[in-house]
């Protein structure tokens, strides 16, 4: 068979001598047809240029298993970057990737532009590189490209490319029926809604079940709750995904095991889309809140203590008996700021101006404080402490970076890193557990959203996560101005 082939392509050569274009071209498209190895690249740069089928392929394949830069050099000059990209998937360092990956991206192939633009941190070069991938219909550069809008808050720019992708992504069907649905393009949203359910997406079914169950809520509905409930808490949300976010903080909440016996009760979420007006910057604190006295009445007749409400962005916090949540903020979020209600205070370091409020000047269910040595007693430390001593899970104080930013140093009962500290620690010591049910017990009815509402005010300054400084364990119904701060009392009096 090999002296066949050389055989042939002596015969060949031989026509060469006085052959004409067309049948020099036939010439290297045999011997690439062929494959023979052998031959020079020199003969697959020819087919190359006489647009031979298949002759890049092989010469690019040839050249990059020899490494001959020269033919690569050469290919890259005429290919749209196919070689260029060739080399960077065969790159032998970081570096030569990314050259390699910018050349092909440059010269116009569409999934090396991808591929770049993932690479770019400077958001105009990023959204360039994705819209000209996007641009020459390549599939994931146009999902990207749209959520890249979407985090951006640039839906009108969002929404062509999800009218293109939602045609063959499950996922960006849904992201264009919640941006349907805010648009208040309803129906059309709902249809889209159930075609990616029936695909099996879990985001369109929980969304779905939820516009079926709920449905936004022109008049308010009737709550109640168990009289045998401690601290009894009402849910609203202001928009879909709000809801769906509601939904969820309530289920995950009945099924925490940690929580069970606290004496805490969620309402159902209740869907109040036309009466709360919320921002993520009200009343300019920087973070999430909403103007409540459109159901002000409404929820000063539940037997609700407390408000949770879920706006659609915003920074988390909480203002004398209202929570505030934002539709992306985890359960892990919902815990922390749950736990504010009770008394607890951050354990992570507060700014100066919230150590300069708080430090010192409040009763914390979690937190001693003491200046120079010794315990600051307006807080009542002594009850604090005994407290604390008689639970079987205390081990003694330990250092919390609560008040790093002040002259004050705050003390917690527990070594660990905790919930107050990181939320997605998720880690709820026994003490804490302990002394957060004592402090439902000794508020029962007490309801801090009632008197909020009636004066559409904070009682008194907030932290940078909003803790309450009323309705703790031994803290006196004064704002922080009347406090005094000048009485102390030393650590060797709470010596074992």
């Amino acid at each position: 068979m090999k002296l066949i082939i050389k055989l042939s392509l002596v015969v060949a050569l031989c026509c060469l001598v006085s052959s004409s274009q067309p049948n020099y071209k036939s010439l290297i498209q045999f011997q690439i047809e062929q494959s023979v190895r052998s031959l020079p690249l020199e003969y697959y740069w020819q087919g190359v240029q006489l647009d031979v089928p298949n002759a890049d392929d092989k010469l690019r394949t040839l050249a990059l298993d020899s490494n001959t830069p020269y033919w690569l050099d050469k290919l890259m000059s005429m290919d749209g970057g196919e070689t260029a990209w060739q080399r960077y998937l065969n790159g032998a360092s970081e570096q030569s990737e990314n050259r390699w990956l910018k050349i092909a991206a440059k010269q116009g192939l569409a999934i090396a532009q991808f591929r770049y633009a993932l690479t770019l941190n400077t958001p105009s070069e990023k959204e360039k590189w994705l819209l000209q991938s996007a641009n020459q219909g390549t599939l994931v550069a146009q999902i990207a490209l749209a959520d890249w809008y979407l985090l951006n808050q640039q839906t009108a720019q969002a929404k062509p490319w999800l009218e293109i992708t939602a045609k063959s992504d499950v996922t960006s069907q849904v992201s264009l029926a919640k941006l349907l649905w805010n648009e208040g393009e309803r129906e059309r949203s709902k249809q889209l809604f159930s075609d990616a359910s029936k695909q099996g997406n879990k985001i369109a079914q929980k969304h779905l079940f939820v516009i079926d169950e709920y449905g936004p809520s022109s008049q308010f509905p009737t709550i109640e709750f168990n009289e045998a409930c401690l601290q009894t808490i009402l849910v609203v949300g202001d928009s879909l995904d709000a809801m769906v976010k509601g939904k969820t903080i309530v289920d995950s909440f009945y099924q925490d095991k940690r929580l069970t016996d606290l004496g805490i009760c969620l309402s159902k979420p209740v869907w109040l889309e036309e009466q709360l007006v919320c921002s993520d910057n009200y009343e300019n604190s920087h973070r999430l809140g909403c103007n409540l006295t459109n159901i002000s009445q409404w929820v000063t007749k539940t037997q609700a203590s407390h408000l949770v409400v879920i706006g659609k962005k915003g920074k988390a916090n909480v203002q004398n008996g209202v929570m505030y949540l934002d539709a992306l903020d985890s359960y892990s979020v919902f815990v922390h700021e749950l736990a504010h209600f009770s008394g607890f205070v951050d354990e992570y370091a507060l700014s100066e101006n919230a150590a300069a409020a708080y430090c010192g000047n409040i009763n914390a269910t979690n937190l001693l404080f003491i200046h120079d040595n010794e315990f600051i007693l307006d807080i009542h430390p002594l009850d604090q402490m005994k407290l604390w001593q008689e639970s079987p899970y205390f081990s003694g104080l330990y250092t919390a970076s609560t008040c790093n930013n002040s002259s004050v140093q705050a003390l917690k009962p527990s070594s660990d890193i905790t919930f107050m500290e990181y939320h997605d620690s998720n880690h709820i010591p026994e003490l804490y557990l302990t002394l957060w049910r004592d402090v439902i017990k000794s508020q029962r009815g007490m309801r801090p959203v009632l008197r909020y509402l009636s004066t559409n005010k904070a009682v008194a300054p907030q932290t940078a996560t909003g803790i309450t400084t009323k309705f703790t364990i031994g803290m006196k119904d004064v704002t922080l101005t009347h406090m005094p701060n000048d009485t102390f009392v030393t650590l060797s009096s709470f010596s074992s």
